[in-house]
């Protein structure tokens, strides 16, 4: 297929566009955004895929905004042996137009031209094909899918086979279609297959339904014997559990009026020994109350023998404490008299350390004045002083400079040697020289020189340009040092080397007087210095006047410091005599006042003592009072006989019970009634089962499962032979499709190489000789190799996968344009792709475009400059436009 002429009118933003275009080769079509390039590529579109009635939202987006007009299109192209000019218009008065230029003329309209276009197109053209190689603008990066039978044509040729041709490919189509009847995609069975073995499943459930519905009947007509004979046995069981039930029943009325003798003894043992139990409480009670009184007797004398002994240890106590106190006074007065003795010395040690803080005060403010002027006499010198370090460096190099241009000027310069033959004078430069007979005077020419004998001759001589321009830089070096010299207000560089010397000085003397000042200031000034030196000095010389006279002052500071140190010994050694006094009274205060309160505590526990004997003996007499002890010892007798009757009677009939071994008995009378019970339910189900079976025997005998058995088996045999048969046929399907699928994926595998190999040569001009890709089934880019490194399509970066995918089309467009294949769209394409690139793109595209037809649309003229053998058709931006053969004009 290719395009010749597209023609647009009314078609979005466009008026009216008719572009032409070469059948081969590169077309690029320029212009601005919104000037209609994409409205090109979507009538070519929409034109082969809309009829003219068609009211689709993408038909209805093209007809402009506030216009009642209907978007046109008119299509010249060829394809296959047709040449066609192709024309329609959407919602205004739609319509179709098709005239078939060759090979015979034919014109229709309406319905007739679309069908007779999409035939032709069906016929000629692979759609997939035209799909594949457009590239339309957002479109994205997903490569196409070029397994496609035109391609796999070109492809199988190019490989040296034929195996791709419309006959080989309706073949698989029929291998395809006979696999599909028994089979899914994932090799499931399908179809008749699944609904001949779901019947197979059914009719052999329902013989074995039948099957076991007839061993169910069978297995009913031999219960129903065995309950018959089970009837039997269950009665001669039940008769026999009626006479052991019985006899069991006498033995338990025997054991019954055992029991209730048993409980009358029971009964009166238990008032017995209640009896017996309240008297021996009685007696207990008065055994306490003997041994309480006893017991009080003896607790009372014991703490009257306490209060006696108790009387010295306290006298003893007080003694110690009075003796405690007086101790303390004495420590007291001691360490007041030393806290007196310890406050002088300090007072005194203090006072000496204040008069040395004077001095070094009255020190540090006479280095402080003597800093401060050392500091005006730097600054005077620093205002004197204008030669410093990078200055002095100046001064010098011009000196070197100077010393270096006149040595230069000396080493070249020519001279005159003048001899006197008499006595003479002369002047050089002005100045007199006297000369005696035979004298000689040399005089270098650095530039002009003018000398004269004087009455004699006058002679002017000019030194040459090398000694002239020598003089030059003589004068330039003496003029550079006269002008630093003046600004460092200097004669010469000795000066100056004297000036920055006394002025480097001046900086170190300022610095160093500097910190000394700080280093004596710290955070004070110089008055606040002062101040403070006579306030301190005020303060020793009043507490001389004020301290007593004796003891004296020690001399010195040293001395002070070590009598206030023995004092400080002094006063903690009475204050720790002190301390062990204050101990000692408070231990003997403890001492004492735990006398005092054992000597009250024993008085207490006397009386109290004395009142709990008094009344432990009250209570013995009110309770021998009510019961003599002789009545009380009567009366514990009488009931320790009567409590050992009522044991002995109750331990013979307890004897009588046990021998009937009453438990056994319950058990086997509770065992009895269960029997029976369990027995007249046993035969109360045998005759359910026995009414249950004679009514299964009734219903399932009238069924005819014998007959319905035989239909079930034959319905089985006859499907099993139908499953088999299309299983078999299921089986040739399937070896079929493997057996041509496997030759297909041969011959695909043998055809890919050709269109490996043309990606790989447009790819080379990009990306270097050694590309190398791999590609999957579908004909996709899976992965590629550069310089040996090799990367998954997926993980390359968004240029490059950009660039393969163009490439890819063009290697598919230029295999199949021997046979017709289809036009190559770029729209705004390589948006991706860096400068440095698009020179190899634009060699890769003019290459492909030899033997196919390329259309590039973009907004960017400069992006295909690289393409060299392509047209260029400007689309411009006035509403109403006409572009022939690449010129455009409004």
């Amino acid at each position: 297929m290719r395009i010749h002429r597209i023609a647009i009118r009314n078609f979005r933003g466009v008026q009216q566009a008719d572009i032409a275009l070469d059948p081969t080769g590169v077309t690029i079509i320029e212009g601005d955004n919104e000037v209609g390039k994409s409205s090109v590529a979507d009538a070519v579109r929409l034109i082969l895929e809309e009829t003219d009635s068609s009211k689709k939202a993408r038909i209805r987006a093209l007809q402009p905004v506030g216009r009642d007009v209907g978007p046109e299109v008119s299509l010249e192209f060829s394809t296959g042996p047709y040449r066609l000019v192709y024309a329609k218009r959407w919602l205004k008065r739609p319509s179709t137009e098709l005239t078939i230029l060759e090979p015979e003329r034919v014109q229709l309209t309406g319905r007739d031209a679309h069908d007779r276009v999409d035939a032709i197109l069906d016929e000629t053209l692979d759609r997939g094909l035209w799909q594949a190689l457009r590239l339309e603008q957002g479109g994205g990066l997903n490569q196409a899918s070029f397994a496609l039978p035109s391609l796999g044509r070109a492809l199988d040729l190019a490989a040296g086979g034929d195996l791709t041709g419309d006959r080989e490919d309706a073949l698989w189509d029929r291998i395809s279609a006979e696999r599909d009847q028994y089979f899914t995609a994932t090799w499931r069975p399908r179809g008749l297959r699944v609904d001949l073995a779901e019947r197979l499943v059914a009719a052999e459930e329902r013989a074995a339904a039948a099957t076991a519905a007839i061993a169910v009947l069978d297995q009913q007509v031999v219960e129903a014997a065995r309950l018959a004979t089970e009837t039997t046995e269950l009665a001669a069981r039940q008769e026999g559990l009626e006479r052991a039930a019985a006899d069991l029943r006498s033995r338990a009325q025997v054991v019954a009026t055992l029991r209730a003798e048993r409980e009358q003894l029971a009964s009166r043992h238990q008032v017995a020994a209640s009896e017996h139990e309240k008297w021996c409480s009685v007696a207990e009670r008065r055994l306490e109350l003997a041994g309480r009184l006893t017991r009080s007797r003896d607790r009372l004398a014991a703490a009257e023998r306490a209060v006696s002994q108790a009387a010295p240890a306290r006298a003893a106590a007080e003694a110690h404490h009075r003796d405690a106190i007086a101790a303390h006074d004495a420590d007291l007065a001691a360490v007041v008299e030393a806290e007196a003795v310890h406050l002088r010395a300090s007072r005194d040690s203090e006072h000496r350390r204040q008069e040395i803080e004077v001095a070094q005060l009255r020190e540090r403010h006479e280095r402080v004045v003597t800093d401060e002027e050392a500091l005006r006499v730097a600054a005077a010198v620093l205002d004197g002083a204008h030669v410093d370090g990078p200055l002095l460096a100046r001064i010098e190099q011009a000196e070197l400079e100077v010393v270096r241009a006149e040595a230069a000027a000396e080493a070249g310069a020519a001279s005159v040697s003048i001899s006197a033959l008499a006595p003479t004078k002369v002047e050089i430069d002005g100045v007199a020289v006297a000369l005696a007979e035979g004298d000689a005077h040399e005089v270098r020419l650095t530039s002009s020189t003018d000398l004269v004998v004087p009455g004699v001759v006058s002679l002017s001589i000019q030194a040459g340009a090398e000694d002239r321009a020598r003089a030059e830089r003589v004068l330039a070096a003496r003029a550079e040092l006269a002008h630093l010299c003046a600004t460092a207000g200097v004669a010469d560089l000795a000066q100056a080397r004297h000036v920055a010397a006394a002025r480097a000085e001046a900086e170190r003397t300022t610095q160093e007087a500097a910190a000394r000042i700080r280093d004596n200031l710290r955070d004070l000034t110089i008055e606040a210095l002062a101040q403070k030196a006579e306030r301190l000095a005020t303060k020793v010389a009043g507490y001389a006047s004020e301290r007593a006279p004796e003891p004296s002052i020690p001399a010195d500071h040293d001395l002070a410091q070590a009598a206030a140190r023995e004092a400080e010994a002094a006063l903690g050694a009475c204050r720790a005599r002190l301390a062990e006094a204050a101990a000692a009274i408070t231990a003997r205060a403890t001492e004492r006042n735990a006398a005092e309160i054992d000597d009250k505590g024993l008085a207490t526990t006397v009386e109290h003592e004395a009142a709990t004997l008094a009344g432990d003996l009250a209570a013995l007499e009110r309770d021998q009072a009510q019961l003599s002890d002789d009545a009380l010892a009567t009366a514990l007798t009488g009931a320790e006989a009567a409590r050992g009757e009522a044991t002995r009677a109750l331990a013979s009939a307890e004897s009588a019970l046990a021998a009937e071994d009453p438990e056994s008995l319950d058990a086997q009378v509770t065992n009895a009634a269960e029997a029976r019970q369990r027995g007249a339910d046993a035969i109360a189900r045998n005759r359910l089962a026995i009414q249950r079976v004679q009514l299964g025997l009734e219903h399932d005998g009238e069924k005819g499962l014998a007959r319905e058995l035989d239909d079930a088996l034959t319905a089985r045999d006859h499907l099993q032979r139908a499953l088999a048969a299309i299983e078999a046929r299921a089986a040739a399907a399937r070896l079929l499709y493997e057996t041509f699928d496997a030759r297909r994926s041969e011959t695909r595998n043998r055809y890919l190489a050709p269109f490996r190999e043309r990606i790989e040569r447009f790819g080379r001009i990009v990306f270097g000789q050694s590309l190398e890709i791999e590609l999957d089934a579908d004909l996709r880019i899976e992965r590629r190799t550069v310089d040996g490194i090799t990367v998954e399509f997926d993980q390359l970066s968004t240029g490059a996968r950009e660039q393969l995918g163009l490439l890819a089309r063009l290697a598919c467009a230029s295999i199949v344009s021997s046979d017709g294949g289809a036009p190559v769209v770029f729209d705004d394409a390589l948006g991706w792709t860096d400068p440095g690139r698009l020179p190899q793109m634009g060699a890769a595209i003019a290459l492909a475009g030899r033997e196919c037809q390329i259309i590039v649309l973009t907004c960017t003229p400069g992006r295909f400059a690289g393409v060299g053998a392509a047209t260029t058709i400007r689309m411009a931006g006035p509403p109403r436009m006409t572009i022939v053969d690449g010129l455009s004009a409004s």
